[in-house]
């Protein structure tokens, strides 16, 4: 009996010595997300940040929720309703999931000196919402292959002199509306920084206040650690997350 433990024990050394041991951790430093939400994406190993992160100073949160409050409740024809989440973290950082929540780091919010800028800091990212909504609209909805005009044969049916001369009017003018080159093309989505200037405008603030922060959401747009790993993982609910208080 113990030289048959003695085997299963060498056996099993031998196995286990084969696999990684991160295989067998439920902690892993490491994480697989996709490189975007949308098709063709490419899935590539990351390193985890630490979402026990604090959450933001409270004057924080309450400051990046009610200038977004202010953007949304003026812009009723822009159809959103997300919810506002400041993550404790120095690093500048914006980004959406789905359509229901805008997440901005609290080292952003820092960065801008007044309630315009943070204003358009927030446009910018539900200008990026809005376009991508209509983009999948634009494919789900608006690219339907246009309908033949209907042909109404008059006379005896099977006589080919018997066919509505002005159907062939009809056809011809169709083929020139509807070229079959342009029949299947996808409408380009709407430009989410026009969304954004008109978002502005509309909670009575200026277009240009958008190039104002330029510089700031271009060093924003090299962190994307968060962005990746909340878009590839289940969106957490962690205390690491300020919101306002309901």
């Amino acid at each position: 009996m113990s030289r048959a433990l003695r085997w299963a024990g060498i056996a099993l050394v031998a196995i286990s010595g084969c696999v990684p041991l991160d295989a067998f951790r439920q902690d892993s430093d490491l994480a697989q997300v996709p490189t975007s939400p949308f098709p063709p994406s490419v899935v590539q190993t990351v390193k985890r940040s630490n979402l026990n992160t604090p959450p933001a100073k409270e004057d924080i949160a309450w400051r990046v929720d009610a200038v977004g409050r202010k953007l949304i409740a003026a812009n009723p024809q822009a159809g959103l309703q997300p919810r506002f989440g400041t993550i404790g973290v120095a690093e500048p950082e914006i980004f959406h999931a789905d359509q229901t929540i805008v997440y901005v780091t609290e080292g952003l919010v820092r960065q801008c000196r007044s309630e315009a800028e943070l204003a358009a800091v927030l446009a910018s990212e539900l200008g990026k919402m809005v376009s991508e909504r209509e983009a999948i609209a634009l494919r789900e909805t608006r690219m339907a292959e246009p309908r033949l005009p209907i042909a109404l044969p008059i006379g005896t049916p099977g006589n080919a002199t018997s066919a509505d001369p002005s159907y062939f009017v009809e056809i011809a003018k169709f083929e020139k509306e509807h070229p079959k080159s342009a029949r299947k093309q996808p409408l380009p989505a709407p430009d989410p920084q026009l969304i954004a200037r008109t978002l502005l405008q509309q909670s009575g603030f200026q277009k240009t206040d958008l190039d104002a922060v330029a510089p700031i959401l271009r060093n924003a747009e090299r962190n994307c650690t968060l962005e990746r790993q909340f878009k590839g993982m289940i969106v957490p609910t962690d205390p690491g997350v300020s919101w306002r208080a309901q």
